[in-house]
């Protein structure tokens, strides 16, 4: 309204409206505004390009590199498509036009109103896309090295201390699974320091989160679980641990969940925390390493030599992840329940753990996606908007066709492949632009299509087609007689 108020009276009464017979030389500045913003976004490219070729070398990529990256090629796309929309829109047409001409050219006639049709429809299919990347859908199966579960699918808590024979060498000793029945169980035990819950079940800020004490010799043999980054990715971290147990040096070194580090505690890996010791003191740690969406979230990690200096009164484990072939799940979940009843025992399958970590971070993607699902939606009543109001600015066009001989089917065609082509690129700009952040979750196995997905895009899609026909056929309708007589033609 305040552009409209400031054009002179003769561009208002003007029936092609106030931008066709505007003179001054805006046309430029839009096609610098355009070159600019595929220049600075092609920059933004190249130096995001950089670092992750850098950590696919090592095998740590960056999911925020990859998001930078899409989010870099959605601006260099809208950048060129307002500089191709403008060089159409100057372009003159041929005497003899040839059909795909003379859409290109109808298309970009508006090219402020289609470029905005055109970036609310991909603007909502990137945000659908980039928030199913990211939403967490555990379908491995729970005895995987590489899943959330560490291969591990029992997961077992006692509010009693289990005290541990003298100079055990096998962890199954602790639980009892020591027999010929019990072959092919494997257990990791964990000694225990009461503290706040650092996950994201937990809501409140937490003082001090709950510190496990385990051997990592034994989850560095079998390889558990997965990490997002370390001090020294060519090393595991659980070596790390296991490595500063053969001498004292300070601060000591942690593990914890990526999760908890950056949402929780408010650090990453190379930071430092601080613990509270029971004689008031307090010791620091180093993270070394950040768990990838691990059922360890909401706990530090440390070597059992470590948590015994640091907890000396701290006796026995109360915490133990039990690797159970599938046909001995069931004997040996009713075994534990049965044995360590007086020492308060609970066994909860991995999975449903994960899971339920898992629902908390797909809530907040709930939202982003509702919020892609209603940009799309706005965009394709915004192009509806665009294609009705194009219309009517173009009834004597339209006359004018329909008076040298075309037919009402030939302008529909014309006008529906106008704004098919608004519609083709919006959706492929979205679609395209949001590929680089879906790259960590095809790697990593946890993008899936989901039905959900397919069938918003799919009415989006359908729900576009349909508008975009109805509005066209309706515009192609329009005579316009009137119109035509009016003019001085």
């Amino acid at each position: 309204v305040r552009k409209q108020g400031k054009a002179p009276v003769h561009q208002l009464l003007s029936v092609l409206g106030p931008e066709a017979l505007n003179t001054d030389p805006i046309g430029s500045r839009k096609r610098s505004r355009g070159l600019d913003l595929v220049l600075f976004s092609g920059i933004g490219i190249v130096s995001l390009l950089y670092p992750i070729t850098r950590s696919t070398g090592k095998g740590g990529q960056s999911a925020e590199l990859f998001f930078g990256l899409a989010t870099c090629l959605l601006l260099f796309g809208s950048g060129l498509l307002a500089t191709l929309l403008w060089s159409m829109s100057r372009r003159r047409l041929v005497a003899r036009p040839t059909f795909g001409k003379l859409v290109l050219q109808n298309a970009s006639r508006r090219s402020k109103r289609t470029l905005t049709a055109t970036l609310l429809l991909a603007s909502g299919v990137f945000i659908l896309l980039v928030a199913a990347a990211n939403k967490k859908e555990t379908r491995l199966d729970p005895l995987v090295r590489a899943s959330g579960t560490g291969g591990y699918n029992l997961i077992c808590k006692t509010t009693r201390p289990l005290i541990a024979p003298s100079n055990w060498t096998n962890s199954n000793q602790i639980l009892n699974l020591t027999g010929k029945e019990w072959e092919g169980v494997e257990t990791i035990p964990f000694r225990k320091k009461e503290g706040d819950e650092a996950s994201c079940l937990n809501l409140n800020k937490p003082i001090q989160p709950q510190l496990l004490g385990v051997r990592p010799e034994l989850l560095a043999s079998g390889r558990a679980f997965q990490f997002t980054s370390a001090t020294k990715p060519e090393v595991s971290p659980w070596s790390e641990l296991e490595v500063q147990d053969q001498g004292y040096s300070s601060p000591r070194y942690a593990i914890a969940d990526a999760t908890s580090l950056e949402w929780v505690m408010k650090i990453g890996v190379g930071d430092i925390y601080r613990f509270d010791l029971d004689n008031g003191k307090s010791e620091a740690v180093t993270i070394v390493g950040a768990l990838k969406g691990s059922i360890l979230q909401g706990n530090v990690i440390v070597s059992e030599k470590t948590f015994v200096k640091l907890f000396p009164n701290e006796s026995g484990y109360r915490m133990f992840l039990v690797r159970v072939p599938s046909n001995k799940l069931d004997a040996v979940t009713q075994f534990l329940n049965s044995s360590f009843e007086d020492a308060g025992m609970q066994v909860e399958p991995a999975s449903e753990r994960l899971q339920r970590l898992e629902s908390v971070e797909n809530t907040f993607i709930a939202t982003f996606e509702s919020l892609g699902g209603l940009g799309l939606l706005i965009g394709t009543i915004g192009l509806a908007v665009v294609i009705f109001r194009t219309g009517m600015e173009r009834r004597s066009e339209m006359a004018l066709l329909r008076a040298t001989g075309f037919k009402p089917g030939q302008i529909l065609q014309l006008i529906s492949f106008e704004h098919l082509f608004v519609t083709g690129c919006g959706l492929a700009l979205g679609i395209l632009s949001a590929l680089p952040s879906l790259i960590p979750s095809i790697q990593a196995g946890e993008f899936h299509f989901t039905a959900s997905l397919a069938l918003t895009l799919g009415l989006i899609v359908v729900f576009a087609l349909c508008l975009t026909s109805i509005t066209s056929w309706i515009v192609s309708r329009e005579k316009g007689f009137d119109t035509l007589r009016s003019e001085n033609i």
